[in-house]
């Protein structure tokens, strides 16, 4: 059993992980493209 429970909380965690790592790129993005339109108009 802990075995199969390791694997579950380390997908939780990579899960957990991953949505904390997109929310910044996503916001990075969206900034960076709104300075370019702005440098542009």
């Amino acid at each position: 059993m802990p075995p199969n429970n390791a694997a579950s909380t380390d997908l939780g965690v990579l899960r957990r992980l991953a949505d904390v790592a997109v929310v910044p790129a996503d916001a990075g993005l969206l900034v960076m493209s709104l300075s370019f339109l702005h440098w542009w108009l």
